[in-house]
């Protein structure tokens, strides 16, 4: 089995020969990783990989492990040679056993690591409050900022998340609201002006931001991200958790409809505001209780139905995942 996984910069292609041995290619440049039975230990080789950051050789390795073989449980440690040597320039967050000489993380610790796929990330924040018990809040990406970015082996293709710029984006918008499959759900069909005014107000607002998806840089769909303290579903989800975050979601290009590739974003916008900021504990949605379809895809993805609960303009379907679900199931689709 050959699949196509990326470092920070460089394609590389995975051959897998029944769960013991890897092989990442890329030119000349060959990364042996090899299993000893019955356990978890993978020796490296690493054969013309010299003037690669020791950062990216870690995480290349153990991608193309939790790629290769995604239900691994346990720990998984790497161990090679001149690993000593490196271990001055090794900032990734993974344990290294100074007395064994090697470097050990979890699946779920892994794709945990906000680095290469969270492309704008910013500092941690500390949990503080403002006087008035406003919550502390990083600013809003700017206009086009590629916010998420990911190859997935499965299509073959790279998905990204793109803070939406209005002048660049609100025709797909425009387009996608005035769908009839869309304005059913979302019942914001309207004018060229009327969609633009209130991409306006959603950019003025502080607890929210609007987010367009890409496969290979096409849009695809669209998505308004969000802090539940500050959102109308906080009434409902009591107790609420400070840095809770959820999202809408709408597909609107046909193109990229269907069963194969909505696991694939979903788990992946669900990722993207788990890592975007560590003190989030819980994803929330607030579909309508009859978009049957989507609610069994977010079920299907580990998210769970609380109760039914009523908008004034809707009776919506209480969806929630936490950090421990998403992170201790398989992660982001693959």
């Amino acid at each position: 089995m050959s699949q196509t996984i990326w470092s920070n910069s460089l394609p590389f292609s995975l051959t897998n020969l029944q769960g013991l041995n890897a092989v990442l290619q890329h030119d000349q440049r060959r990364l042996h990783l090899t299993r000893r039975e019955d356990s978890n230990l993978w020796e490296v080789d690493l054969k013309n990989f010299e003037d690669i950051e020791i950062d990216e050789i870690v995480h290349l390795a153990f991608q193309a492990i939790f790629t290769s073989l995604p239900t691994t449980k346990g720990e998984v440690t790497l161990k090679w040679e001149s690993l000593a040597s490196h271990k001055g320039t090794l900032t990734i967050p993974v344990f290294y056993n100074e007395e064994q000489g090697f470097l050990s993380t979890d699946r779920m610790s892994f794709w945990q690591i906000a680095t290469p796929w969270i492309t704008n990330k910013q500092p941690e924040w500390p949990l503080s409050y403002l006087p008035n018990q406003r919550i502390r809040r990083p600013n809003a990406p700017k206009p086009g900022t590629i916010l998420y970015e990911r190859f997935i082996p499965s299509l073959n293709e790279t998905l990204s998340f793109v803070a939406l710029d209005i002048d660049q984006h609100l025709h797909y918008f425009h387009e996608w609201q005035n769908n009839p499959r869309v304005s059913y759900y979302w019942t914001e069909s309207g004018t060229w002006d009327q969609h633009r005014e209130y991409l306006l107000k959603l950019q003025n607002d502080p607890h929210a931001y609007a987010v367009i998806g890409c496969f290979n840089e096409q849009p695809f769909g669209y998505f308004e991200v969000y802090w539940v303290p500050e959102d109308r579903i906080a009434p409902f989800a009591q107790p609420w958790h400070t840095h809770d975050r959820g999202f809408h979601a709408l597909v609107g290009n046909d193109r990229f409809r269907g069963p194969h590739r909505v696991p694939v974003w979903l788990s992946s916008i669900t990722h993207m505001l788990f890592l975007d900021d560590s003190r989030t504990q819980r994803v929330l949605l607030e579909p309508r209780n009859d978009n049957k379809k989507f609610i069994d895809y977010l079920i299907a993805e580990n998210y769970c139905k609380r109760l039914e609960f009523d908008f004034p303009h809707k009776r919506a379907a209480f969806m929630e995942i936490t950090r421990t679900m998403f992170f201790s199931c398989l992660g982001p689709r693959i």
